[in-house]
């Protein structure tokens, strides 16, 4: 079980930590270009047998007025408490010729008939997530699809309105003007002159010539948005923003997802892989004390996983799940027999060096 706010997990390679946001992920779906399906290696291998079927569920709790409403038809009720139940089964087809063809699926529900859920609501469903290896700069970059115009398109103020004119699009309108008129009655006529008169005049068909115009492609909004980038500006260096910068530009740029007022509705899960990236340690505390801070204002939730002994020596010891050898262990008060007085010497005794004691617990 996770907690509200921030969740930690902590472990060596090869703990399980990724297996555990990869299975997040199977089931919610995340936002991006980022595909995840179920393949071969994902069922249970013993050594000489791989199973045939797997499952994973997924209980969304405490959920707000908001998001119920969102999976009004899907929800379960325990008690005086409703709450989203969702579970995706797989099975492996022998295909023969050492072949194998994965069919799954995912329903919404507390038992085997339940139905599968609609894709408005799986949409609502997609999580936030952050992949370890990730290229902040190629992410916020300007180009067809990118993350920062999906991201920027889910803000009420840039969805277009019938009738009227978006800001962005006059001054693109603008611009685009200008550009013309520079080609066409100004210095650049000479280099649309050369092009129109001296070479499409020749080469084109004479019962159709072909002729060209300078101007920016694309003044609708969504591609207006396409051709924004986020760009970082330091004090120290303006020109020269580095992955650790950049690494963080894309965090920021994500949360803004999850921010109440941006219009957007469904689960705020946010899933971050390695949040230390590229990250210098002092950042990386920064970073974390603001999840500590404002996950419960901002009400979205976050799963992380690290590596960083500086990172798991800040956190507070009930939102650490520590990894190891295929288990997962909470250190949530409630999950563990330590006393109240334990938790504080615990975290008065883990520094950066002892917490490193998380990543070799047996």
């Amino acid at each position: 079980m996770f907690n509200k706010g921030v969740n930690v997990l902590v472990g060596e390679n090869d703990a399980g930590k990724s297996s555990i946001i990869d299975a997040i992920r199977l089931v919610t779906g995340v936002h991006g270009n980022d595909y995840l399906r179920v393949s071969e290696d994902d069922f249970h291998h013993n050594g000489s047998v791989r199973s045939t079927h797997l499952q994973i569920t997924c209980e969304f709790r405490n959920l707000s007025t908001e998001e119920s409403a969102c999976f009004l038809e899907w929800l379960s009720i325990e008690g005086n408490e409703y709450y989203l139940k969702l579970t995706l089964s797989a099975f492996r087809k022998d295909r023969g010729n050492s072949s194998f063809e994965v069919f799954y699926d995912t329903r919404a529900g507390e038992d085997e008939e339940s139905g599968f859920i609609g894709g408005e609501a799986r949409a609502k469903l997609k999580a936030t997530y952050l992949k370890p290896l990730r290229d902040a700069g190629h992410e916020l970059a300007p180009r067809r699809g990118s993350r920062l115009s999906q991201i920027l398109g889910a803000y009420d103020i840039f969805q277009q309105k019938p009738d009227v004119i978006h800001p962005l699009v006059e001054t693109m309108n603008k611009a685009n003007a200008d550009i013309t008129e520079y080609f066409e009655n100004k210095e650049g006529k000479v280099v649309s002159d050369t092009i129109n008169i001296t070479y499409l005049k020749e080469i084109s068909l004479q019962n159709n010539p072909l002729q060209s115009r300078f101007g920016i492609v694309g003044s609708e909004l969504g591609r207006i948005l396409e051709k924004l980038e986020l760009i970082g500006v330091s004090n120290i260096d303006e020109t020269n923003i580095g992955l650790g910068s950049n690494n963080l530009l894309f965090i920021a740029a994500e949360m803004l997802l999850l921010k109440k007022d941006s219009g957007y509705v469904g689960l705020r899960l946010s899933l971050i892989e390695e949040i230390e990236a590229h990250i210098h340690p002092q950042s990386q505390i920064n970073l974390i004390d603001f999840l500590n801070r404002h996950c419960s204002k901002l009400q979205f939730q976050n799963i992380i996983s690290t590596h960083s002994n500086s990172l798991a020596s800040k956190i507070d010891l009930n939102n650490l799940i520590i990894c190891k050898s295929g288990s997962a262990f909470s250190l949530d008060s409630a999950c563990t027999l330590l006393e109240k007085s334990d938790y504080a010497f615990l975290g008065r005794f883990l520094d950066d060096t002892k917490s490193n004691l998380f990543s070799r617990m047996v």
